[in-house]
């Protein structure tokens, strides 16, 4: 087991709540110290407001994924996906899977996009809506705990997202595949958020959104 397992082990990633913050920096010079020299180095200008543990059970992969906040942009060949919350009139863009509820959709860029036209194709196409108003939150720093798989494409062992904030010209969302993952997408009251079981990147995007941390000057 990995000293960044271990460490993960110890203080529980999977609960929600935020870290005690001895605790949660030792976690984040862990994580500094597993990356690249270059990852590193670049993320020694920040601190992170939240850590978390994903598996993606299907590709079997184990990530381990920081959240902060800031206009900074991270390398940008590290960049894979955009994601953002999506607001309207005082209520949230909310989509539920097989395995919980979550409040930033998004996905990978394609080819000779642009940061924002990825961003935009990607919320319409997994929930219908149109947004506008758009600013940079901050990114997400990802680091592989598994091997590389055979043929993965994309950077390894460390990339990043990138997280916006959005408003969405309609109330109207749906979903535009309706598999057995993707089980429903409403726009829900800013209250409705605190009775769900969210992960702690997500808790501290909508954090800094609602409690003024976030500022217009990250627009692209």
């Amino acid at each position: 087991m990995s000293s960044v397992d271990t460490f993960i082990g110890s203080v529980g990633f999977s609960d929600p709540a935020y870290l005690a913050e001895r605790d949660f920096t030792h976690g984040e010079n862990m994580l500094r110290e597993s990356s690249s020299p270059a990852i590193a180095a670049f993320l020694s200008n920040y601190t992170a407001v939240a850590i978390e543990r994903m598996d993606w059970r299907s590709v079997k992969i184990k990530l381990v994924a920081s959240a902060y906040v800031t206009h900074d942009l991270p390398p940008p060949d590290y960049i894979t996906s955009v994601r953002s919350l999506v607001f309207h009139n005082g209520g949230i863009l909310l989509m539920r899977n097989r395995d919980g509820a979550r409040i930033l959709p998004g996905g990978r860029l394609e080819s000779g996009e642009t940061l924002l036209d990825a961003l935009r194709r990607e919320i319409r196409e997994e929930a219908g809506v149109c947004i506008g108003d758009i600013h940079r939150l901050g990114f997400v720093h990802l680091r592989h705990q598994t091997p590389k798989p055979p043929q993965y494409a994309y950077p390894y062992p460390d990339f990043f997202w990138l997280v916006f904030r959005a408003h969405a010209h309609s109330k109207h969302a749906r979903l535009q595949a309706p598999d057995e993952d993707q089980l429903s997408v409403e726009f829900v009251p800013l209250a409705q958020l605190g009775g769900l079981r969210l992960g702690p990147l997500e808790r501290a995007y909508f954090a800094a959104v609602t409690q003024g941390h976030s500022k217009n000057e990250g627009s692209d």
